[in-house]
């Protein structure tokens, strides 16, 4: 069994052979995509901190204008092997928020996990400080951006 989705496709679950050829659909989902079509999807993206690139992914409001300057949440674990960004199916609390004016940005800070050892131990025995430092960029970068209003940065 296979199982795919990406931020904008719902998980779709085909059975295959062992020549992974499609044997049949199990279940696509084609109604949840359909109850779903126009949400905010997210849009993935890096940004740089002291030298690092960071997944990060940003969810525009619904009906985004970009002549206005919105307001933003900042949404960051940043725990030691966690990750948040991911090219994934999800309707969570980042998507409603975006339905009611936030733009939502997230960010993989350094610590975090899925881009190797290296990347994850810069933390070890220094937590709180990379991270910091890297949600500091981001929000900076974030800020900069001709269409975020720089006094309305929150962090969740």
């Amino acid at each position: 069994t296979l199982c795919y989705s990406t931020a904008a496709t719902p998980p779709v679950y085909t059975l295959c052979n062992s020549k992974n050829r499609t044997v049949r659909t199990l279940a696509d989902n084609a109604g949840y995509a359909a109850e779903y079509a126009g949400a905010p999807v997210k849009e993935f993206f890096t940004i740089s901190s002291d030298g690092n690139e960071l997944n990060a992914y940003m969810v525009k409001p619904a009906g985004f204008d970009p002549s206005r300057r919105y307001p933003v949440i900042m949404w960051q674990y940043s725990g030691p092997g966690s990750q948040e960004v991911y090219n994934r199916w999800a309707m969570d609390w980042d998507i409603y928020a975006a339905t009611q004016g936030f733009l939502v940005v997230c960010v993989d800070g350094r610590g975090t996990g899925g881009r190797g050892a290296a990347f994850r131990n810069i933390v070890y025995k220094q937590l709180g400080r990379y991270e910091t430092i890297d949600q500091i960029n981001a929000a900076r970068h974030i800020a900069s951006l001709p269409y975020v209003n720089p006094d309305a940065i929150g962090i969740a």
